[in-house]
């Protein structure tokens, strides 16, 4: 079949190259539709409890993820002099002549709950301040001492040393393109930076908004100086692998092809590039570039064999060896991609939409990498010039010679070969048992970024940078219930006891304050007549609608936290849903926790978790199709013995260097299986090939190990050193998947070369013998 194609690609090169050309080009076009979106959303799932929740809250108190959060510092004393206090409401009034900014709360017009003479004083933190001149008087350090026992002011708009402050800017529209979210976070920026230093004030931004808006940025960078260094260390690969231009050329033709044609696709149906499918750019060329080399390799090999024989290398028997090399190689080349293709595919049967449309676009960039094998490499094959190897070899090469030691340990002492293996194995297991998921949201920038840097002094000094949004929704007046507003008023007590959490703001804080106030005790009023009067005080109160509705059936409680990861997030959120089940036992309540966080939290690790498992599921999709082809239970245990060990291996880096699997990271692991099982894949069938040909097991062994071993080398350096290049990034999450990546591949190098060669030989005399076809 494949020596067919080769001839129809040979024999019409130019129809070919005007049929392929055109394909490409048409598909290409597609990239002039890509952007990027690194909306978090998109890491929710389509259906589900908690989507459904998120919505119904969405639809009530809008989203929580356009607030950017803008730390203020000074540079000695404290934030709360009236020179500084000016200087931030002259902040506000300048952000909120713009359209862009739907509000701002800041420390100067913050009203607090004070009842002066049985009457609520609804006056502003600049309007209460005592005159100029008494800076130090006793009157001073009394206004000062009201404000930071405020519960609604301290931590979220001032910290408790008063050093520290706040702006919660909210934009007018929401957003998901993330081109815009730069945008203006730029302009937020620009204007802060005209009011920079001034009275010895600064300010950064902070909240998700701004790790959105730097992130892409941040890897843009990171990636402009990794990269160049990556494809430099792979050109030099290939230079000194197969000593030839076409050599070097060839190869990063067929990596970069299906990469263009891929995201051309995406462009046409407004896919964008997100957090997950933008690494189909590193994925694709390595499973591309591992077939071609295996390809070029072989093609060197039937070149080889028509030179020694006498014959002059001509252009006839270019196509000879084209056709020889595509011939024996095809059908493998056909099964590796069908194996990675299947296993990308089988992704679709996750939950989230990010998890669905990355496994399809892979699976379709496999099959654009596939074609580019077996119909461009061939083409551009035959238009080369000059013997692609040496016309003659009287001696070994030191290069076979490299790889008839590991073949002859395998053959000669198999058993302490695998033995070794196992205990390197289990090594990797234990450290296995290590991993975590621990995902983060406002720390996937460099500690040393300034977001990160404002995110955690967000987190240490003031309201916490994450939110838990409880939605409490009711058919019956429950808020004007003394019970339930006191059941309220024990889980906020509850809540604000646990370390991590900032701040805690429902109706039951307003209550409690106001009865502080008023009555001066802090017993909660259980008294309906006296709840009433309460609510009644707090009509007029700007930002009320935003905690409870007029109707007294719908309200939220909103939970400032530190962001410290996804398993204590997750750990908190099941420990207060816990709680606010009792409290739906005894009030006819349902109380849904929900907001941004809580759904990017478990949807961040759902997708981890659920490509931990895809990854298992396509390992066995993998082994099925083996044992179709070879259809034989034997070889398929061998295949997955092989392909096992090296996931194991870089799945144990991690928790041997204490770093959690996270979505990035996890990907990696596919890669790794997809390069393990092609280079399994193309020894088993060169053992068979050897075999068919009369050769007994050892022969066999020696023959696939000499042949494969100098593509499996060249295709595992190059890999490593493109991965290698992920040791230098900024991002601790980048040298996680380049160390785990580069574990994964020299694993697999050293199980071809060690591992395969000694089960092969203890299975040998259990293997079947295929007759090669006359």
């Amino acid at each position: 079949m494949f020596e067919r194609l080769a001839n129809w690609v040979l024999y019409h090169r130019k129809l070919n190259a005007l049929l392929l050309g055109t394909a490409f080009l048409a598909l290409g076009a597609g990239l002039s539709h890509l952007h990027f979106d690194w909306n978090i959303e998109g890491f929710f799932a389509e259906d589900g409890q908690y989507r459904a929740e998120f919505d119904i809250y969405q639809r009530q108190w809008g989203v929580d993820d356009r607030v950017v959060i803008i730390p203020i510092t000074v540079d000695d004393g404290t934030i709360l002099t009236r020179s500084r206090l000016e200087l931030l409401q002259e902040v506000e009034e300048t952000f909120l002549a713009h359209p862009e900014v739907a509000q701002i709360t800041g420390l100067p017009d913050f009203v607090p709950i004070r009842t002066v003479d049985d009457t609520l004083e609804l006056r502003s933190v600049l309007e209460t301040m005592p005159q100029a001149g008494k800076t130090d008087s006793a009157a001073m350090q009394a206004w000062r001492q009201r404000l930071l026992d405020d519960p609604f002011l301290v931590p979220s708009l001032l910290s408790l040393d008063a050093t520290t402050s706040a702006f919660l800017l909210e934009l007018s529209e929401d957003t998901h393109d993330v081109t815009i979210i730069s945008a203006r976070m730029k302009w937020v920026r620009s204007i802060l930076s005209t009011f920079e230093g001034r009275e010895g004030v600064h300010f950064s931004d902070a909240g998700i908004l701004s790790v959105r808006s730097d992130f892409m940025d941040a890897i843009i960078k990171d990636q402009s100086f990794t990269l160049p260094i990556a494809f430099s260390l792979m050109f030099l690969g290939l230079l000194i692998g197969f000593r030839r231009t076409h050599g070097v050329l060839i190869p990063m033709v067929a990596a970069v092809i299906p990469v263009l044609m891929t995201f051309g696709v995406m462009g046409y149906m407004g896919e964008p590039i997100d957090m997950i499918n933008n690494t189909l750019m590193t994925l694709l060329p390595a499973i591309a570039l591992a077939d071609a080399i295996h390809l070029l390799n072989r093609y060197h090999e039937e070149a080889r064999r028509i030179t020694l024989s006498g014959a002059a290398f001509g252009k006839a028997e270019r196509k000879l060896a084209i056709q020889r090399a595509l011939s024996e190689l095809g059908k493998a080349c056909f099964l590796t991609s069908l194996t990675t293709c299947v296993g990308f595919a089988s992704l679709y049967l996750a939950d989230m939409s990010v998890l669905k449309n990355f496994g399809l676009y892979a699976a379709l960039g496999i099959v654009f990498s596939f074609c580019t094998v077996v119909l461009i490499v061939p083409l551009l094959l035959s238009i080369t010039r000059g013997a692609p190897i040496p016309l003659s070899e009287p001696k070994p090469s030191r290069v076979s010679g490299i790889f008839e030691w590991p073949a002859q340990q395998a053959i000669e002492r198999p058993h302490r070969v695998l033995l070794i293996s196992l205990g390197v194995t289990l090594l990797f297991c234990y450290f296995s048992t290590q991993v975590e998921v621990k995902n983060s949201l406002t720390a996937a920038l460099y500690k040393e970024h300034p977001t990160t840097i404002a995110n955690d002094l967000v987190d240490k000094k003031l309201g916490g940078v994450l939110t838990y949004e409880v939605d409490i929704i009711s058919n019956e007046p429950l808020l004007k219930d003394p019970a339930f507003l006191k059941a309220l008023h024990d889980t906020e007590t509850w809540t604000s006891a646990h370390p991590q959490i900032r701040s805690v703001l429902s109706p039951a804080t307003f209550i409690s304050q106001l009865s502080q106030s008023f009555r001066g005790t802090t017993e909660f009023p259980t008294e309906p007549n006296l709840i009433a009067q309460l609510y009644l005080m707090l009509e007029g109160n700007e930002g009320l609608e935003q905690i409870f509705t007029s109707d007294f059936k719908r309200a939220r409680m909103i939970i400032r936290t530190q962001d410290e990861k996804s398993d204590r997030f997750v750990q908190f959120s099941e420990r207060l849903r816990t709680r606010l089940d009792t409290i739906e036992q005894h009030h006819p309540v349902k109380m849904n926790i929900t907001g941004v966080s809580s759904l990017g939290y478990r949807g961040v690790d759902n997708i981890t978790k659920d490509m931990r498992r895809g990854l298992i599921g396509a390992f066995f999709i993998v082994a099925f199709i083996i044992a179709l082809e070879f259809r034989n239970a034997l070889i398929t245990l061998l295949a997955l013995i092989a392909n096992g060990i090296p996931l194991i291996m870089g799945y144990g880096v991690l928790g041997a260097f204490g770093w959690a699997l996270e979505p990035t990271g996890a990907l990696i692991f596919t890669v790794g299986l997809g390069i393990a099982v092609d280079d399994t894949i193309h020894l088993l069938a060169r053992y068979f090939e050897e075999v068919s040909k009369g050769r007994s097991c050892d022969e066999a062994i020696r023959s696939a190990v000499k042949h494969c071993g100098r593509a499996v080398m060249i295709t595992s350096s190059l890999l490593t050193f493109a991965l290698g290049a992920n040791l230098l990034s900024l991002f601790t999450t980048i040298r996680g998947v380049g160390m785990s990546g580069i574990t994964i591949i020299l694993a697999a190098l050293l199980c071809d070369l060690f591992v395969l060669p000694a089960l092969l030989k203890l299975s040998g005399p259990y293997l079947p013998r295929p007759q090669r076809p006359a």
